[in-house]
């Protein structure tokens, strides 16, 4: 039996049981990343991408379902049920996204992709970006936005011109990195406020999951 792979799935069974599972998304993503690693093996082999059933979820197969029994479990399950939750809270957030990120605008793919970037380069997780409550991230955001508006309207503008810090901008001046491109700069804007939207959204959670308990 995989011990890293038992361990993740124990750690997903407890986000899906959980009232609010996207309390659970930083640590989950770290388990799924192992789930999928011996998914995509599989799928390797020859094994067919799964497709949504009727009703929008993508279920397991038997054979997968074996798979994970035997790993997992030793071969001995008395309920299936949470592997298939489990299953269905992976490919509902993960492959669903993928079959739409292939279909998705280039603008929103290239969003997505910066956004990424941001987290994996740059290493601005969730903990990192819940520092930003004073609105740094709103302000960066629109510091990138002003400079593809002054790029659009000089398309000569230089880059010493567009390397002097805006008065805005709310982090030491080594971070202010703008583009001579106007539409990229309009990305690391738009990925900015989409961490912006997600910092407030945690912040809700927080004060939901608290209201619940209190």
């Amino acid at each position: 039996m995989d011990s890293k792979l038992s361990a993740s799935m124990a750690a997903l069974r407890k986000a899906v049981k959980s009232p609010n599972p996207a309390m659970f998304w930083q640590e989950a993503m770290g388990h799924v990343a192992i789930v999928l690693d011996h998914l995509q093996a599989l799928i390797s082999d020859g094994r067919p991408v799964p497709v949504p059933g009727p009703k929008g979820w993508y279920e397991i197969d038997d054979e997968l379902l074996g798979w994970v029994v035997d790993q997992v479990f030793d071969g001995a399950i008395e309920d299936d049920t949470p592997i298939r939750d489990i299953y269905r809270l992976i490919a509902r957030d993960l492959l669903a996204a993928r079959h739409y990120t292939h279909s998705a605008p280039k603008s929103l793919r290239d969003v997505l992709s910066e956004r990424i970037r941001q987290i994996a380069d740059k290493g601005h997780h969730p903990e990192h970006d819940d520092e930003y409550s004073d609105g740094a991230l709103v302000l960066a955001a629109v510091c990138y936005a002003e400079e593809a508006h002054c790029r659009t309207n000089d398309p000569e503008r230089s880059m010493s011109t567009a390397k002097i810090v805006p008065d805005l901008w709310p982090w030491d001046e080594e971070y202010w990195n703008p583009s001579d491109c106007d539409r990229r700069n309009l990305v690391k804007a738009v990925a900015l406020l989409l961490a912006e939207i997600d910092r407030i959204d945690r912040v809700i959670n927080i004060q939901e999951q608290g209201a619940a308990h209190g």
